[in-house]
């Protein structure tokens, strides 16, 4: 959440916009409580994954070196990361859209 806290600040200070910080913190906090309780950020993922996830083409290569190496691998940990990567882009990205 850190990470998402600094963009969204930074994104207010680079569009010199007034912002409170307490305000942001409660704004992001809620935003995450709403798209992970929701689902509906998760469904918008699912169902149109090319407009929100860059495919990586080291990744195919990657797990199969941790497997190789007995790891345990989920793609799961690695689609969270994901949505959590989009949720940000998609918050800044609205920051910038209500200039």
């Amino acid at each position: 959440m850190s990470g998402l806290l600094s963009d969204v600040t930074q994104a207010c200070i680079d569009n010199h916009l007034k912002h409170v910080p307490q305000y942001i913190f409660q704004d992001v906090r809620d935003a995450i409580e709403y798209v992970h309780g929701s689902g509906s950020f998760h469904n918008a993922v699912i169902a149109k994954p090319e407009r929100y996830i860059e495919p990586n083409p080291h990744l195919a290569v990657y797990l199969h070196e941790l497997r190789k190496a007995g790891k345990r691998v989920s793609i799961y940990l690695y689609a969270c990361v994901c949505v959590c990567v989009c949720v940000c882009v998609f918050l800044v990205l609205g920051v910038r859209a209500s200039i």
